[in-house]
């Protein structure tokens, strides 16, 4: 129907394509959730309508505007909506919609997808190392492939080191250095490159002895306006889907009966 073509429109336009993610942003599996609700009634009961379904479904008031603004003038014509609106970093809704309003009765249908996901970033320009017993701890800029090191005061023989990895990865060392090597007396878990999770690891010089602890963190920061577009445009991609499936459901709900489902219907 013209009503159908005019909400299939609307979703159409939603699609996006996946974007490429900065190699610095870390995020989780992205959660998305449809629906979808449709009504024909008298254009003064509308309002009444579209209220509940602000509540109901917790539709952005730009998508309210948005459905308001499709049927306030009367017209034969179906029109077609649809809207995106950015919540916080990694909350995405969209809304896409069709209506008309004519001879005094509001034909008013549209689906909908929230979308969101866990973001992370770290800022390994202000990199943080920390020791125990106290260290000349040395802060600021760790590249990937680099290593930051700094003597325990009270064991010369041992050192605290926070490393990257060529891929960025972050992981913090105790090293043991005698006259001749220098080998590893513990390693702590490498961290993503994006996460502001601490790596962190302690050994004993001797048993009953001082313990040296060694602890390496990139703080967290937020995203700049490029990498928020990026995760946007990646929420869109993975809401698409759904959204598409959702739309099918409401098409099926707004085709015409024939007269041998009606009749099927109240046997």
């Amino acid at each position: 129907t013209k009503w159908s073509d005019a909400i299939n429109q609307g979703t159409k336009a939603l699609d996006a394509s996946a974007p490429s993610l900065p190699s610095g942003l870390l995020v989780g599996s992205p959660t998305v959730s449809v629906a979808h609700d449709h009504a024909q009634v008298p254009t003064d009961h509308v309002q009444d309508i579209v209220s509940a379904w602000e509540s109901k479904y917790n539709l952005a008031g730009d998508a309210i505007s948005g459905l308001n603004a499709l049927i306030a003038a009367e017209s034969v014509t179906y029109k077609s909506f649809h809207i995106m609106v950015k919540g916080d970093t990694g909350v995405l809704q969209e809304v896409a919609a069709g209506g008309r309003n004519w001879g005094g009765i509001v034909s008013l249908a549209f689906v909908t997808a929230h979308a969101s996901i866990e973001v992370s970033l770290s800022d390994c320009d202000r990199m943080q190392m920390s020791c125990s017993p106290r260290c000349d701890a040395s802060s600021g800029p760790l590249m990937p492939g680099q290593d930051r090191s700094a003597d325990f005061r009270r064991s010369f023989s041992r050192s605290c080191h926070c490393q990257r990895g060529s891929d960025g990865r972050l992981r913090a060392r105790v090293l043991y250095q005698n006259a001749d090597t220098q080998k590893g007396t513990c390693n702590g878990d490498w961290i993503l490159k994006g996460s502001s999770a601490i790596s962190k690891c302690s050994t004993q010089r001797r048993s009953g002895g001082d313990t040296f602890a060694c602890s390496c963190r990139c703080p967290s920061r937020g995203p700049d306006s490029d990498e928020l577009e990026k995760v946007v445009g990646y929420l869109q991609h993975a809401a698409y889907p759904k959204l598409q499936a959702e739309m099918t459901i409401l098409q099926a709900e707004l085709q015409p009966r024939s007269n041998n489902v009606r009749q099927a219907l109240f046997i």
